[in-house]
């Protein structure tokens, strides 16, 4: 190593940010000299994998026994939002010094003699670890603290103590057995506040000591019988799991628990448009944005009540739903007038399309593939007219012509499978679809 090089090196570690490759992706520390703690801490911080190529602005997780966590929070998060799951955010790690009781017990263990530690980490985080994150990274101000034994006692401190610093707060297999007292500051918290837009998550595993587990019931009973406006909460009993799988399971659970009201699925059959309005005003309440279901949900949901569960009341609502929130859009409001006909008249009555009302291509290509062998003739139906609405598109001659083929018609599967090859050809399409398009031509034809 050059000296320039070591030099460079040693400045960096001065500046207290230094930057190293890691397997879970936690590749920047920086370090904090703590005038609340007194001491030098650690932070280790995981950005997004779009983070370089994107100006959005991102919430972030702060994990406390980050040297414990970081690893399985970093391999659960990557999948869930590579899934798209949950979205992407900034997840800053922050291990503990070996100081735990200190920084993380409100109170001595089992008295009622304040432990002025957790106050003081408190302060660590609100007024040192936060601005320095919000300063140099692109952060939202939704905030998240996952902690675990000890750190979901502190969890639950920050909860009573600034309620509004996080968002979203998750405590693993808390030890509120050693901890008598915080309960009852628990309970006058819930009950003084009569609005507390926020969300909490607690878990336990069922293997763990008999006083940790009933003390996990009776803080879940507090939730339950105290609870403000607007605070959501899920408490989870894993039967199976012990006290150092809990975190692993947990963090898994809390992250989809908390982004699941952003999708309703399925629920669209049982709500009204009303309660869907609602239901969407409450999420951008907590989470302190404005929040409304994507357009993809929605052709999702609408695909789920076409094919799988016909409901024409569920996809009413879907419509509706879609004029609220997107009024200038054609995406799904294309498809209501043939659908309300097809529900109720199907192959019997032919439709007659306008460019206001005519069904997407893709809507009805899902609905022929449908009913291949359940019903070739509503397939047949569905295809043709795809064809005849589209004819700009290569797809729905090579849909069209499959079923033909696979009902034995092959003169007419091939005069399909030719327009297709043609269609795609001079608009220069994809060279494997072109090449997929001429190997069903030549099938059929030597047929």
């Amino acid at each position: 190593m050059t000296k320039m090089l070591l030099l460079a090196l040693t400045l960096s570690c001065i500046s207290f940010t230094c930057v190293s490759e890691t397997t879970d992706g936690f590749n920047i520390s920086k370090t904090i000299e703590s005038k609340y703690l007194k001491e030098s801490r650690q932070i280790k911080i995981k950005l997004p994998k779009s983070y370089h190529q994107s100006k959005q602005r991102y919430p972030v997780l702060y994990l406390l026994d980050g040297q414990n966590l970081q690893s399985n929070t970093a391999f659960i998060y990557d999948f869930l939002s590579g899934k798209r799951h949950i979205p992407e955010m900034i997840i800053v790690s922050i291990p503990h010094t070996g100081q735990r009781s200190r920084d993380y017990n409100t109170f001595f263990r089992d008295t009622a003699k304040v432990n002025p530690g957790a106050d003081h980490f408190l302060d660590f985080l609100a007024n040192e670890v936060i601005p320095l994150v919000d300063a140099n990274y692109q952060s939202t101000d939704y905030r998240l603290l996952a902690g675990h034994s000890q750190a979901g006692l502190f969890v639950f401190h920050s909860l009573i103590k600034k309620p509004e610093l996080f968002k979203a707060r998750f405590a693993f297999s808390p030890s509120m057995h050693h901890i008598p007292e915080q309960r009852k500051l628990l309970q006058h918290l819930l009950s003084a506040n009569r609005e507390l837009n926020s969300y909490f998550y607690s878990n336990v595993g069922g293997t763990e000591f008999f006083k940790m587990t009933d003390a996990f019931a009776q803080t879940q009973q507090i939730f339950k019988d105290h609870a403000p406006t607007g605070l959501r909460f899920d408490f989870d009993f894993h039967d199976v799991d012990g006290h150092q799988s809990s975190p692993f399971i947990g963090q898994h659970s809390a992250f989809k628990r908390l982004y699941a009201p952003l999708k309703l699925g399925n629920a669209y059959e049982k709500m009204t448009i009303e309660q869907v309005i609602k239901h969407f005003d409450a999420i951008s309440a907590e989470f302190g944005y404005t929040i409304k279901p994507s357009q993809r949900e929605l052709a999702n949901q609408e695909s789920y009540y076409v094919s799988y569960v016909p409901d024409l009341t569920a996809l009413q609502t879907l419509y509706k739903v879609m004029k609220h929130y997107y009024p200038d859009s054609t995406a799904l409001l294309s498809n209501k007038t043939f659908l309300e006909q097809w529900f109720k008249h199907g192959v019997d009555k032919t439709f007659t399309a306008s460019n206001a009302h005519k069904p997407t291509a893709d809507l009805l290509n899902g609905m022929g593939y449908s009913f291949v062998d359940k019903d070739n003739k509503k397939a047949l139906y569905l295809l043709k007219l795809a064809t005849e609405l589209h004819p700009d598109l290569s797809n729905p001659f090579d849909s069209y012509g499959e079923v033909l083929e696979h009902t034995g018609d092959h003169q007419s599967a091939a005069k399909m499978y030719q327009l297709a090859y043609d269609i795609a050809t001079n608009k220069s399409e994809n060279a494997d679809t072109i090449a997929i398009y001429q190997r069903n031509l030549k099938r059929v034809q030597a047929l």
